[in-house]
């Protein structure tokens, strides 16, 4: 049985969503209000912040859904499968949260400070507490956790990565809820951690689909 070979171009495209993806979640890091007060989280770094953790997890498991194309023939074409689905239950989970957070947590924080009534920003706490918001949060967290995870395993049994090289990506991910409970200092170091783990998955991913280019008429195991 062969397979064609993966298009250079959605190759490339695909490790660019891995690396953009990556620096987008420092910024968030980075940019990201560490109080939750009607002035912080009205303010321009609060939406913007909140936006760019949004388009990280977006473009991220947007590069991964192509890594199944790119380890065809190899031994992580299966795990890489799974991190692809399991991926997308993770974001489809998490970005509601975040959704609450950018836009609901900003207008009723503006409506505050216009109107001079602060009883309404205890909306945040309610928003933070709520078992349904933050259990479904939490879970969509570890299953990005679990598809990094098994797209790190992915790359290393392909032979296109090593464990060291893989470990980075999956690290990352898996520490996401964990960081939120730990100082801005923490979660800055950890912003940069995830993105050298995108990068370093993304120059995996053009390395295995050279490879794969030219294995295009190998048989694919079964």
């Amino acid at each position: 049985m062969t397979f064609d070979a993966p298009s250079p171009i959605l190759t490339r495209l695909a490790a660019t969503s891995l690396v953009i993806g990556g620096v987008l979640f420092a910024l968030y890091q980075f940019v990201r209000p560490f109080t939750d007060t009607a002035e912080t989280m009205a303010s321009t770094a609060w939406l913007a912040s909140h936006l760019f953790a949004i388009g990280a997890f977006t473009l991220i498991t947007l590069g991964l859904s192509w890594l199944p194309q790119t380890l065809r023939g190899t031994l992580g074409h299966r795990s890489a499968i799974s991190a692809v689905i399991v991926s997308v239950l993770g974001i489809g989970l998490t970005l509601p949260y975040y959704g609450a957070e950018t836009f609901m947590l900003r207008f009723v924080s503006q409506h505050a400070l216009d109107t001079g009534d602060r009883s309404v920003v205890a909306l945040a706490d309610t928003l933070h507490t709520d078992i349904v918001a933050t259990g479904l949060f939490a879970v969509g967290l570890l299953l990005l956790g679990a598809a990094a995870v098994l797209a790190a395993g992915a790359v290393t049994k392909s032979g296109h990565a090593s464990v060291w090289s893989a470990a980075p990506f999956a690290l990352g991910f898996v520490l996401l809820l964990p960081q939120f409970f730990t100082p801005q200092p923490i979660r800055m170091v950890h912003g940069v951690l995830l993105t050298a783990g995108c990068v370093l998955v993304a120059r995996t991913l053009v390395r295995a689909g050279r490879t794969t280019s030219r294995a295009t008429n190998e048989p694919v195991p079964v």
